[in-house]
């Protein structure tokens, strides 16, 4: 996944139309994708459903006001993590104090002036995307760690302690692909090992096996 404006959402809840279409008219126009709330019980739905990259939020709204959706926002697991910038006409220091106590990442007054809207937005985008990014990265270091160790633990579940038997699930193919196979090692079955990893994976990790073969034999 690439840093570009068009894989990026924006949720933009305000009750005011005039309000949303001028913020969605300038971010739109760097090609962020758009999704509109009307209140804050709104707000909070739209956030769990398309969990947008960026929340701007009023801060005075009916149903629900914009501190209010903020806390709420923040304690769902997938949620909490998604920067939220304060969208309002309240200029106070209490109104500010407020919002970041709730959750929110910055705070932006209206009338907005639109290259300051569009600066603060891409800081916190691009802060998202290497969030997404690493967490990826991490997720995948996981995967692998874990498919290693299920192949270490296949290929010690595949010898029988009576015998040497070694069960391959793609006998023929592993044959082909490694020569490994001698007449002194008796096939069980075709069941036991999963291929989980690349070629010259499986190679470095039966190598260390099969030189044990070579002592026994």
């Amino acid at each position: 996944m690439n840093f570009l404006p068009q894989n990026m959402s924006i949720l933009i809840a305000d009750d005011l139309k005039t309000n949303r279409m001028l913020a969605k008219k300038t971010l739109s126009s760097e090609g962020y994708k758009i999704i509109e709330a009307t209140n804050g019980i709104e707000a909070v739905e739209k956030a769990r459903k398309y969990q947008p990259d960026l929340i701007l939020i009023d801060g005075m709204m009916p149903k629900m006001t914009g501190f209010e959706a903020i806390s709420l926002i923040k304690e769902f697991d997938e949620l909490k993590e998604i920067p939220i910038l304060m969208f309002t006409s309240l200029d106070n220091k209490k109104d500010k104090i407020k919002a970041f106590e709730a959750g929110a990442n910055d705070y932006i007054l209206k009338p907005f002036d639109e290259e300051d809207l569009i600066l603060r937005v891409r800081s916190f985008l691009n802060m998202r995307y290497l969030f997404l990014e690493n967490k990826k990265a991490r997720i995948d270091t996981v995967y692998n760690m874990q498919n290693l160790q299920s192949l270490k633990d296949s290929i010690e579940n595949c010898f029988n302690p009576t015998g040497i038997f070694f069960q391959i699930k793609d006998f023929e193919r592993v044959v082909y692909l490694y020569g490994l196979v001698g007449s002194k090692i008796i096939v069980k079955d075709f069941t036991c090992l999963v291929i989980l990893i690349s070629p010259m994976g499986i190679v470095r990790d039966l190598s260390p096996i099969f030189d044990r073969f070579s002592l026994i034999f």
